[in-house]
């Protein structure tokens, strides 16, 4: 897990910089839609002096936040693209895990689970694990099952009637929401 750590670590630092660098942006296209909001809402006064003054204020104050609005909606969107991109990547280093790195996210999945004995059924397409290696790690407390894999990778395990699946794909899916949470509350708040 020390892998996916450090790889997460400089995940959220390159995450951070990039919103250092989209909060800069944004914060300059803010100033200009600001002051040409500015310039509009006086060019709005001059052709309406002879008009009371609310009628001033209001088209000034309209004016500023709609185009305030627009740029708030604008910086959600870059905030929102930004978490975007850096799950995917995190999505992707998950796909592209090593052999190593997913064994040793398969032990610690069966201590997490306390998951002690059973059956197992490995994707169709899974590379990273085989029967061998489950069999001789784990002191022959695994057995092949005889059902065929109705899943692409990982591996499931059928312990009674539990059924467990060790995917850090799957894991990531489950999870997408909370981390895209967890991230936004780190990088914007």
């Amino acid at each position: 897990m020390t892998q996916i750590d450090n790889l997460s670590k400089k995940i959220l630092d390159d995450a951070q910089v990039e919103k250092e660098k989209i909060l800069i942006e944004a914060q300059k296209e803010k100033e200009k839609i600001l002051n040409k909001a500015k310039e509009e809402a006086k060019k709005i006064i001059e052709s309406f002096k002879n008009k009371e003054e609310l009628v001033y204020k209001e088209t000034f104050n309209n004016t500023f936040q709609y185009k305030e609005s627009l740029l708030k909606q604008e910086l959600l969107n870059k905030k929102k693209e930004s978490i975007e991109t850096l799950l995917s990547l995190v999505k992707d280093s998950l796909k592209n895990l090593d052999e190593n790195g997913f064994k040793e996210y398969f032990k610690k999945s069966l201590e997490i689970e306390n998951i002690t004995g059973g059956e197992f059924i490995i994707g169709k397409k899974e590379k990273r694990v085989d029967e061998k290696y489950i069999l001789k790690e784990f002191e022959e407390k695994f057995k092949r099952s005889s059902i065929e894999p109705d899943f692409e990778t990982g591996v499931k395990i059928v312990q009674g009637k539990t059924v467990y699946t060790i995917s850090p794909e799957d894991e990531f899916e489950f999870k997408y929401d909370d981390l895209y949470l967890k991230v936004n509350k780190k990088l914007f708040d």
